[in-house]
């Protein structure tokens, strides 16, 4: 019997269908977009059971799973997804967290957060420059080491896996494959064939790449690495963020739209970052500037600035209200309206496996493209809402709302302390010790008489 052929409503746009960019809640039906909103309500209540489970196991022997429950219990106690999703308070939290992040900048930014795609891309850029790789190709690789890590170890990860397949090598060793196949059980073998060759890195396994990692395994390997960095690679974090990021950059393939929305999203971000000192960059910036002396009552929103650039009505690439963004667990918490100390991550990486009655039996559409689709709706609408509140000129790039939520939420959490304040209390505790010391030395002298 022949497969029924999918007929694509006309509310799917041509850049979906032809795999240029993650779906849009623009691309479902009325319907389907409830279809939707009912699906990630369903979620929430999948992720609230997740939390209970964890957190019946807080007696258990094993100290980092009962350390696990408690966190989930702490999340439950705390209210952790105990309300079905609504859009509009997900929009307004979103809204909430950007201008809180725009009236409180820190040394040298205009709205706090901003500028992560462009700042993390340029040296990117650098980095590939005069290698046999394109930039592309790198920004892949890097959304691949992005899952569960941070941007620093992301780039050094990168770093040391380009300078491994330009110049290193690995010798397959009886005990290096000892080691490694200790390591990989289930998964990839290196045949008895191989054993005593030596192989340019760009060709190993990715799932010998990723064993080699391991701390475990690490020291037994090193002696038949010849230009190979494995600390180094290591800080990409998990063993399949390490396992792709290397099928990456040997086979040049990027992250499907379809199947993997949010590192879509993260890669095509960072490609269409501007490089500082750009005019995309300078009028990116402008427009931060302006919108933060709006929010704290310099000017008023309708003041126009100079167009210096001739870039002030542009509302494309990466300064478009719609350019797709990557919604990671920072704007889970946001979207999902989670208690500031509430440990969303408790949880586990759910992901949203069931889509509800939207698009059945498309395979371009799942779950996580879904709920994808849905959270990068509430950055889109909260960038639109925000020129429409405070009466902007000019679009509100989506990508800064991005990088602003992100930047509140780090900052709610406790994961982003702030170098300034963190060298303030260090010098107001010296001189507390130094003010301790002057009295204990008053206290003595007045002994002496």
């Amino acid at each position: 019997m022949a497969k029924k052929e999918i007929v694509e409503p006309s509310t799917r746009s041509t850049e979906f269908l032809s795999g240029q960019r993650p779906l849009l809640l623009s691309d479902l039906t009325s319907e389907e977009r409830t279809g939707a909103f009912a699906a990630v309500s369903a979620h929430t209540s999948k992720t609230r059971e997740n939390l209970a489970k964890f957190a019946a196991k807080v007696d258990h022997p094993n100290k980092e799973i009962a350390g696990k429950a408690k966190r989930a219990q702490r999340a439950l106690d705390e209210g952790a997804v105990n309300r079905p999703y609504n859009h509009e308070d997900a929009i307004a939290n979103t809204m909430q967290h950007f201008e809180n992040s725009a009236k409180n900048p820190r040394a040298g930014e205009s709205v706090h957060g901003v500028n992560f795609y462009s700042r993390n891309a340029a040296p990117i850029h650098d980095l590939v420059a005069g290698r046999n790789i394109s930039p592309q190709t790198a920004f892949e690789a890097t959304a691949k080491l992005s899952n569960k890590n941070r941007p620093g170890n992301e780039k050094s990860s990168l770093t040391a896996l380009l300078n491994a397949h330009e110049k290193g090598s690995v010798t397959y060793t009886p005990e290096f494959v000892s080691k490694v196949h200790e390591a990989t059980a289930g998964s990839h073998r290196i045949s008895p064939e191989e054993i005593g060759k030596t192989v340019p890195f760009s060709q190993v396994h990715p799932d010998i790449v990723a064993a080699m990692t391991v701390p475990g395994v690490r020291e037994g390997v090193s002696h038949a690495l010849h230009n190979v960095d494995l600390a180094g690679i290591g800080k990409g974090g998990m063993r399949q963020n390490i396992s792709a990021a290397h099928a990456t950059l040997q086979t040049g393939k990027g992250n499907d739209p379809y199947t993997n929305p949010k590192f879509a999203s993260y890669s095509m971000s960072h490609a269409e970052a501007p490089l500082p000192g750009t005019p995309e960059h300078q009028e990116y910036n402008m427009r931060a500037a302006n919108i933060h002396d709006v929010l704290t009552g310099k000017v008023s929103g309708s003041q126009l600035m100079l167009d210096y650039h001739g870039l002030r009505d542009k509302n494309e690439g990466h300064l478009s209200n719609v350019a797709p963004t990557a919604n990671d667990l920072h704007h889970r918490r946001l979207s999902y309206n989670q208690p500031a100390g509430a440990p969303y991550a408790a949880a586990g990486d759910l992901t949203m496996s069931v889509k509800g009655n939207v698009a059945k039996g498309d395979t371009k559409i799942s779950g996580d493209t879904v709920e994808h689709a849905v959270l990068q709706d509430v950055v889109h609408e909260t960038a639109k809402r925000l020129q429409e509140k405070h009466n902007l000129q000019y679009s509100v790039p989506s990508r800064m709302v991005n990088e602003a939520a992100w930047a509140s939420t780090r900052v709610m959490t406790g994961n982003d302390p702030n170098p300034a304040k963190k060298e303030a209390d260090a010098a107001h505790g010296a001189a507390l010790k130094e003010q301790e010391k002057r009295n204990s030395h008053r206290a003595s002298q007045m002994e002496l008489f």
